[in-house]
């Protein structure tokens, strides 16, 4: 009788995915659901990266794995996490699957601590580029890439009970529908994954004969993109995140490169009255119940004109909350000290440039409009040197803001005064 009812509870979690799969078609690939049309249809050969190829050596394979990944589904718009409870001391797939499983589970307990509005996160490209890390490492990703869109996102995680030590995690990553590649997607994808962690739960609890569950709660936590890479943005933005509610924890990058080029309209001040106002906007909207992470910006890898003015900043923010002039509830993350020491390895840069300071994988400019009207293969920009899509600095950002939770400012700048 057992094997019956297991037998027919396989059948059901075929019959869940059958149906799953004729709401999203064709995007649905395997446990993913893709932004962009028939891209589960491309071969590697067809995804355009460059460098044009991986590195000979020990990162050859990562580098490969990780284009062929991409090439499959370039915009993951949802996936669907099979999270294990327990600390796994082997994976089939090798010691590095077990640390980027064990990381996963740790951050998303460190996110499920604060339900509801968890992480939101504030600034330019290279705060666009933690947060996709984020992304991916929450869904035990080894590669990151970055949809390259100067745009608000957000990722809702919906979680089902756990069953015998393991939980389906899904997640939908909200695109704004003006790239134009939403085209036959359900129309709220939050209410498409909040279903299907229902339905895959369901599903699995027969397969362990513990009933459908057909009431079980599934839990929801919000993270958040938003673009802010001006002082000018500063208020929008934490009008915007304030209206949403109390959020757990907001990250907001320093104002810098974009004013640095002029694209801002004005320079950035360092006296202490135009730091304060820079700032006032937060401070005028913070809520005592959460937590702020104010991250400064990497001077390693930026223009050589504008490092010594980026570094006047960057002192002028530090000077200015070593002096008490932020709310005991906000931190500040010295990331130009990491990136300094760490050194990773930054993407090759665009045709305009000579120099790029991204340190992910990126879709390049405007291209999701262009892929999802069918007019070209992908071109991904992927890490000088290897040729792979893998993270250090983002990564090392989030273990430091997310599992130290005390307040560190190790400052590069404190220790050569």
């Amino acid at each position: 009788m057992a094997a019956v009812r297991r037998k027919a509870a396989f059948i059901r979690l075929a019959v869940v995915h059958r149906l799953l799969a004729c709401h999203a078609a064709p995007q649905l690939v395997g446990m993913d659901l893709c932004a962009l049309r028939n891209m589960s249809a491309l071969g590697p050969h067809e995804l355009e990266m460059r460098p044009a190829t991986c590195a000979a050596g020990a990162a050859a394979s990562r580098c490969a794995a990780h284009r062929e990944a991409i090439a499959q589904c370039p915009v993951l718009l949802s996936h669907a996490s099979l999270v294990s409870s327990n600390a796994s001391a082997s994976h089939p797939n090798g010691s590095a699957a077990v640390e980027t499983a064990l990381r996963q589970k740790r951050w998303l307990a460190a996110l499920a601590a604060a339900s509801g509005l968890s992480v939101a996160v504030a600034g330019d490209s290279m705060a666009r580029q933690a947060f996709m890390t984020l992304v991916a490492r929450l869904r035990a990703q080894r590669y990151v890439l970055d949809y390259h869109g100067h745009h608000a996102v957000q990722l809702e995680l919906f979680g089902a009970p756990t069953v015998h030590g393991r939980r389906w995690v899904v997640d939908a990553l909200c695109l704004p529908t003006r790239l134009g590649v939403t085209d036959g997607m359900p129309a709220r994808l939050e209410e498409w994954a909040a279903r299907r962690a229902a339905l895959l739960h369901s599903a699995r609890a027969d397969v362990r004969g513990e009933g459908s569950a057909a009431g079980a709660r599934v839990t929801q936590l919000s993270l958040e993109f938003v673009w802010a890479p001006c002082a000018k943005d500063q208020q929008a933005a934490a009008t915007h995140l304030a209206a949403r509610g109390t959020w757990a924890h907001v990250v907001v990058f320093a104002p810098a490169y974009w004013h640095l080029s002029g694209r801002c309209g004005q320079q950035l001040g360092a006296t202490p009255e135009e730091t304060a106002r820079t700032w006032a906007p937060w401070q005028q909207l913070n809520r005592r119940a959460t937590r702020y992470t104010l991250v400064n910006a990497a001077v390693e890898d930026v223009d050589p004109v504008w490092r010594p003015n980026q570094t006047i900043l960057n002192r002028a923010l530090m000077d200015q909350y070593l002096a008490g002039a932020f709310p005991s509830n906000w931190c500040l993350f010295d990331w130009a000290e990491l990136v300094q020491r760490l050194k990773p390895p930054t993407v090759v840069p665009h045709s305009e440039e000579h120099h790029s300071k991204h340190l992910v994988c990126q879709l390049h400019r405007f291209a999701l409009a262009s892929l999802s009207a069918g007019q070209y293969a992908p071109l991904v920009l992927s890490r000088e040197g290897t040729g792979d899509c893998g993270d250090t600095g983002n990564t090392a950002l989030w273990e430091n803001i997310l599992e130290r939770p005390s307040c560190q400012t190790v400052s590069r700048i404190l220790r050569s005064s």
